[in-house]
């Protein structure tokens, strides 16, 4: 506070009376903004020395005449006229809210992007807090995709915004942990810096525009966001701006203010969801707009039944329940519903051969396990992913982890639905592998789904294949099981991983921890790295490490990227077949959830796609 008052007693010695109420009129007249407030005119004042200096200029008409005569120090002047107070993540309640919103009609954006529109945006930190939530939510949304456009009137500002670098002292350590998988931090010449992967970068589009200039209306938003701006315009300016942004919001769309801000609500017809996230009256709830899927949850536990169907509808899916099998059997006599949750300690008949006789019965529901199943419990989970579930989860995830499940549920129903039995790839011309290369090694990486996936694709593999490294996303406690198991029906002996072990003819690797699994050496001689690096995804072990471990160790690789939501695996098998490997992708007809495959082959990674039985036959050719 004492410098601001030395700066400001320093500028009245420079500056006569008249001059800083030139400077007020400017900013008035370029920005459209009102000059309220000792501090803030003084902020002003300073950022117009600061220019003058910078170019030796004592004059202030001398300078504004300098100013409209050149473009580029125009723009800086615009700069010092415009107030910038933005961080990551500020007012993070209203994340919570908007994020709640689009998950109720997460389909709706399958079928085009979330459209969002960032006014006032300055230098784009704003942007991206709001393009790093949505990326989380691409990942997880089989489908799912976003667009946002900004503006600001400042064009130095947004140029930092479309450059999207930024100092890592200023805000990185504001940014959550869940996110920084997102983020790329700079090392040698780039230290102390860090910028979005080029996934974000690509969705966020910037521009140079006044608030007061409604624009063109080329496209309807889903989210218009004017956040901490408004409260710089007189009442009615104000009120004339959120209308105009609210005419390019589309009449089921969220309008997001600053929470400071108490210029909009009268005469605007909306209603405040909490946190100034504003809805027009009559669009509070959007559930209606499409039929939320149904989930039959079959529990004997009342406990546990109210926990899940809570849960579950916390994060959009509307759920019945039952208490046993026979009552399974009887609800889905007089009901359709799009899954089902399937605990598998029930009364009487277990869930396991409820399961079985149901699937024998020729049902096409996708059955997701929700048990509490201990260790040694492993072969049953096993068991019932065999004969016929689509996934696993632990009922002690419930809580911490409900919206990752039911985003995993989401995303197999949705395939589901719209594979039908057929895939787009059908429209897709893979090519073919029409080398006969003995391969040195076979990488493999799957996720929902893969672990009958694996079994069927590894069956009775012969005694002298190359080593096989296997990741499958799978909850700790049934790795080392499902590694015993796969060992047994692929005729693969199995060893305890340890970095550095040479990699040998006949033998399986996989992970049994919270650990990588990757290749090493060279000259031919392979062995194996362990990892527990984050960095690579947010799994571990992470299919990318795998294979972007192997592309550093030459010789011929075959890698196969199976079923499994998100996209882990899809730039590792990019870099590999960039490198000569032979890659494959299962097609989406096959797959439980056409996520990673499809990432990788939309990346043009796969030299071959096809379905399990394909790629089996594909594979043994070569051995």
């Amino acid at each position: 506070m004492k410098s601001s008052s030395l700066a400001m007693s320093q500028n009245e010695e420079f500056f006569s009376d008249r001059d800083v109420e030139t400077i007020y009129e400017l900013t008035e007249a370029i920005t459209g903004t009102c000059q309220v407030g000792k501090f803030r005119k003084s902020i002003l004042v300073n950022n117009v020395r600061r220019r003058m200096d910078h170019h030796g200029i004592e004059d202030l008409k001398e300078y504004v005449r300098f100013a409209k005569s050149e473009k580029l120090e125009m723009d800086y002047l615009v700069s010092a006229l415009t107030i910038h107070t933005t961080s990551w993540f500020r007012e993070p309640k209203q994340y919570e809210i908007l994020e709640k919103r689009v998950t109720e009609v997460v389909s709706t954006y399958r079928q085009r992007p979330l459209r969002v529109l960032c006014a006032a945006c300055s230098t784009g930190e704003e942007v991206y807090s709001f393009a790093l939530m949505l990326e989380r939510m691409r990942e997880f949304y089989n489908g799912f995709d976003y667009q946002i456009d900004a503006f600001d009137i400042d064009p130095v500002s947004t140029k930092v915004g479309e450059k999207a670098i930024y100092r890592t002292e200023n805000g990185y350590d504001d940014i959550s942990d869940s996110y920084k998988r997102f983020l790329l931090v700079g090392n040698g010449k780039t230290e102390g810096f860090f910028t979005l992967v080029k996934a974000i970068r690509d969705r966020c589009k910037f521009a140079v525009r006044s608030l007061k200039d409604g624009g063109e209306i080329k496209a309807f938003y889903d989210v218009v966001i004017c956040r901490n701006v408004l409260i710089y315009f007189k009442r009615d300016e104000a009120q004339l701006i959120a209308k105009s942004l609210l005419a390019q919001m589309d009449a089921s769309g969220m309008f997001i203010t600053g929470t400071s801000e108490a210029v909009v609500g009268a005469g605007l017809d909306l209603i405040n969801m909490g946190a100034s996230c504003f809805v027009h009256k009559g669009k509070e709830n959007l559930v209606g707009r499409e039929r939320r899927r149904k989930c039959l949850i079959v529990e004997d536990s009342a406990i546990d039944r109210a926990i899940m169907k809570r849960q579950f509808e916390k994060f959009g899916l509307d759920c019945a329940w039952v208490g046993s099998a026979e009552e399974a059997t009887a609800y889905l006599e007089s009901h359709k519903v799009d899954i089902i949750t399937l605990d598998l300690h029930l009364p009487k008949q277990s869930g396991f051969e409820w399961l079985k006789e149901q699937r024998q019965k020729q049902m096409k529901t996708p059955v997701v396990i929700i048990s509490g199943a201990l260790p040694h419990e492993a072969q049953k989970v096993l068991d019932a992913l065999g004969s016929g579930a689509q996934d696993y989860f632990n009922k002690n995830d419930l809580r911490k982890s409900a919206r990752e499940i039911v985003e995993r549920l989401e995303a197999i129903v949705h395939h589901n639905v719209v594979s039908g039995g057929k895939g787009i790839t059908a429209a897709i011309t893979a090519k073919k592998a029409n080398e006969k290369v003995r391969p040195d090694l076979i990488l493999i990486g799957a996720s929902t789904g893969g672990t009958e996936a694996l079994v069927h694709l590894l069956q009775s593999m012969p005694e002298d294949c190359p080593p096989v490294l296997v990741v499958q996303h799978i909850a700790q406690q049934f790795a080392q099981a499902f590694y015993e198991r796969l060992s047994k029906v692929s005729n693969l002996k199995m060893v305890k991983p340890a970095d550095h072990m040479l990699l040998s003819p006949g033998h399986l690797y996989m992970s049994g921890g919270d650990y990588h699994i990757g290749v090493g050496g060279a000259g031919g001689v392979y062995r194996l790295k362990i990892g527990t690096s984050m960095s690579y995804s947010v799994h571990r072990p992470s299919v990318d490490y795998l294979f972007k471990s192997a592309c550093r160790v030459g010789g011929n690789i075959t890698a196969i990227l199976l079923t499994g939501m998100g996209k882990d695996g899809a730039r590792g098998l990019l870099e590999l077949y960039k490198k000569g490997a032979l890659t494959y992708c299962q097609d989406e007809a096959s797959c439980v959830v056409y996520g990673m495959p499809k990432e990788a082959v939309q990346l043009g990674a796969a030299k071959v796609i096809g379905n399990l039985p394909e790629i089996r036959k594909g594979l043994l050719s070569n051995l």
